[in-house]
């Protein structure tokens, strides 16, 4: 490899670094989540064990997905299984849809709604 390769490679290597920094910023952090759950769930108990639902899940990191999972991976701030996708989505399409905080966090609530805290083991 040349000088001028390795120049370009290490550019190009930057502005990648810059562009996933400027995504993960722009969706907010710790923070934000906080007030993101608390907006769909409310202030009380629900509203507090969601987020350290949300803490233990992803970090509070809503582009986080685990694909290791075996039932189309989990995804978002509350890691939502794949299982949950409607009817003839993709997966990839239901696991950009769950890096959504807001979008995520609505079905996490619709799950609660549905089954309680089951999903993710019962609480926190």
């Amino acid at each position: 490899m040349t000088g001028r390769s390795t120049a370009r490679l290490l550019v190009l290597g930057l502005v990648l670094a810059v562009v996933l920094a400027v995504t993960r910023s722009a969706s907010g952090g710790p923070l934000q989540m906080q007030r993101i759950i608390r907006a769909e769930f409310g202030p009380g108990r629900l509203g507090l064990v969601m987020n350290c639902i949300a803490w233990r899940e992803s970090q509070m990191r809503p582009w986080v997905s685990n694909w290791h999972d075996i039932n189309g991976g989990s995804h978002g701030l509350l890691q939502i299984n794949g299982v949950w996708r409607s009817p003839g989505e993709t997966i990839r399409h239901f696991a950009r849809r769950m890096h959504n905080p807001w979008q995520n966090v609505r079905l996490a609530h619709r799950l609660v709604r549905a089954r309680g805290l089951e999903p993710w083991g019962g609480g926190c």
